[in-house]
Formats: C-alpha cells, structure tokens, sequence
C-alpha cells in the first residue's frame, strides 16, 4: 500500500485528524517514509483562515510538511455540508495526483462510522451502503486509507492529551440543522444506555463481508458484460441484465455513478431503486442519478455523464487529461495553442449536424451527442473525434484529440 516514499494525511484541526497525523507522523519515522498534511478551507467561517495557521503552527514543532487547500467555488444554497465535503476530497485528491502521492489518509473513527451507518439506514440505502466507510477505496487512481474506523474517539483525544497536543472543535457538528448532528445525538444516547458502539460495528463488518462478495461479481460483470463507446457512453444488455439479482443490479449502477458520475458517495437507496424498476420494465426512459443520465431503449441501457456535470478546460497539445473522471483523452498538435475540451451541447451538435463530411452516429438518441467530448477555439466546434468531424480549415495547423480511452475501475 504505502510502497511510494511520501502520502498525505488530511489535517482538519479536530481531535480525529490531528490524531492521525500524529500517530501517521510516528509510522512514518520509524518507516523511512515522508508524510505531508492537507488542510483544506472552505472558506465558510471567517475563522477558517486562522485556524489553518495555527494548525501549520501545530504540525510545524513536529516538522511536519503542512499545506492549505482552498475552497474558492462559489457556495450552494442548498446540501451545503455534503458539497463542502465533495470539494474537500477533490481538492486534496486533485493536490495529490498533482505531486505524484497516491495514498491519502483520513481520520474518520468508530463514532464517525456508526453515525454513517445510521443515517443510510434512515436513507434506506442497500447492502452497499450500510457497510459504510472502507478501511480503504480508491477515487481517481488515489487510495483513501481510514485506518481508525475501529477506534473510539476518546481514545484519540486521550492520546493528543497524553501528547499535550491541542485540537479545535468544529462548531458545525453542533449545529442543529444538519442532520448528522441529531445523528450523532442518538449516537450518544445508545452509549449511555448501554449499547456499546463495537455492537453496531460487528454488523457494519458483515455488511463489509457481503459486500465484499458481491464485489467480486459486481467487477466480473462490468468486465465482461457492459460494453464502452469513444462517444463517451456505456451500454448494457436488458436481458443479461435484469437477469441479475437485485442486490447485483443495484451495485453496477452505484458504481457506474461513482465511477463516470465522479462522486464520493453511492446515490440514495430510494433513486436507486426508482431507477431499478424503470429498467426491470424494459422499457423506454430517461433517468438522472448522480451526475449520469441512463436512458432504456428497446433493448439496452445507455449511460454517460450528464453534460451538465462535465467542466470545459483549456488543453494544449501534449497534454493528457482525464476527462468526466472515467474518460482519458490525449491532445496533439502544434505546440503554442490553446482550446477548450467540452462536451459538444446541442449548440455544437446543430451546428455540426449542417456539414456532410464528418460520420453521423446512428440510432442514439441526441442527449447522447451533447456530452460527446469536443475540442473548441474562437471559431466554436474544432474536433469531435468520435464522430470524425473535424471543422474543414487545413487540419494540420490545429490541435486535435488524439485518443479516447476509458479508464473504469
């Protein structure tokens, strides 16, 4: 696991991570290994900014490398605390690749994954979700590592006092309108009334077991089975897939979503299985979950990242970008350019659609051909490689997508 020299711990202040830092800080000395701390600042609490100071002060007397990540994004409205979360993986996920560090470990400990437990109860989730936490996943090619997920958290705060080693207490795990919060409430509650929180661990860790096997024919299927296009969709059988059990149904899709969707955490149980039911009809839809879209046809489903998920960004020749989290896509050309990598949109795809030499895909419904990834420059469409179009202006002096690879783990 930590074959590389260096990984990276993440360092929010509280009494878990700074524990895990510390703890990591002393593997890693006697190990022979490099660590580095990632603060990352939502920029939610005026506070925020100091309080990433202190703790570079904190980690600095144990000459640790400390480095603070911002949340610069504008702030939603709405599910606050779940994209502030989603943007703190990115961005430490996004540093990490960015230095060549392919573990990352984070603090979460045994209340952290009992109240995870019960709020995907509450959610309805399935198998998959009430395993909760893994001791180790991996997002984008980089391996998150939780190896406190058994471990109380006062035990972790009697270490940093042994230590003599402050922490800060986040005020938003008080705060009333989060739903976590009256979570964490009933979590204390079973404490004190005699329930000992390794009771509900023990069933989380079958939930692990089992999910563990459907793992296994979870991966065969999608290897065998599911079949990827250079337009940027996936299709599967409605025979070979309704043919399944449930709970197996339920798992491919969770993990198309994770996988081309680019999230952190599975879709909700009753999504899911509204979805579900669609697709056991064998029928035409179209259904939205998780940042894809899945539509029926008569005899399949097709997937693909809802375009309005997918980020346009400048790309020179050269580079080697991956794309929609599932998409890897090389550009060539003279070097000195610049254009944008975007879906194509029903703007380009109209536009498009008025020239004649370029390979018009057939039998796919138009939603398919708007996440298509394309090349743009101030001219507008410039290369949509999966559909040989190329804007007919001596090609040679342009940039132009190279290749088109899926990387599906």
């Amino acid at each position: 696991m930590l074959q590389n020299k260096t990984f990276a711990v993440a360092v929010s202040g509280g009494s878990d991570s700074m524990a895990m830092c510390l703890i990591a800080n002393d593997w890693a000395k006697k190990n022979s290994r490099m660590m580095v701390a990632l603060t990352v600042n939502h920029q939610l609490r005026k506070s925020a900014g100091d309080e990433a100071r202190i703790i570079g002060g904190w980690l600095e007397t144990y000459n640790i490398t400390h480095y603070c990540l911002n949340w610069n994004a504008p702030k939603p409205k709405f599910g606050l605390q779940a994209s502030a979360r989603q943007a703190r993986y990115d961005l430490m996920i996004k540093w990490c690749k960015e230095n060549n560090i392919f573990v990352l470990m984070i603090g979460h400990h045994l209340q952290d994954q009992v109240e995870t437990f019960l709020l995907r109860t509450e959610q309805s989730s399935g198998t998959d979700g009430l395993a909760s936490m893994n001791a180790l996943s991996t997002r984008k090619e980089c391996s998150l590592l939780r190896p406190l997920l058994q471990v109380p958290k006062e035990s972790l705060q009697n270490f940093l006092r042994d230590r003599q080693q402050e922490w800060f207490e986040d005020p938003s795990n008080n705060d009333p309108k989060f739903r976590r919060t009256h979570v964490r409430h009933i979590v204390n509650q079973l404490v004190q009334n005699g329930l000992p929180l390794e009771v509900i661990s023990n069933v989380i860790d079958q939930f692990g077991v089992l999910r563990q096997n459907f793992d296994d024919i979870t991966n065969l299927f999608l290897r065998k089975a599911v079949k990827f296009s250079t337009l940027g969709y996936g299709t599967i059988s409605y025979k070979l897939f309704t043919a399944l059990p449930e709970v197996i149904i339920q798992r491919i899709l969770v993990h198309i979503v994770l996988e081309f969707g680019g999230k952190i955490y599975p879709p909700r149980g009753k999504s899911l299985r509204r979805l579900i039911k669609l697709i056991k009809k064998q029928e035409k839809f179209f259904f939205s979950l998780g940042g894809c879209q899945f539509i029926g046809t008569d005899n399949c489903i097709i997937f693909f990242r809802d375009r309005r998920s997918l980020q346009s960004q400048d790309v020179a020749s050269g580079d080697e970008v991956l794309w929609g989290n599932s998409i890897k896509i090389s550009i060539c050309g003279p070097v000195g350019q610049i254009a944008k990598l975007a879906p194509l949109g029903k703007r380009g795809w109209l536009k498009i659609g008025r020239a004649s030499d370029y390979e018009k895909p057939t039998n796919m419904p138009h939603t398919v051909h708007y996440s298509m990834p394309s090349l743009f420059d101030e001219n507008g469409v410039l290369h949509v490689p999966s559909m040989n179009y190329y804007r007919p202006v001596d090609k040679i002096n342009n940039l132009r997508i190279a290749s088109v690879k899926f990387v599906f783990n």
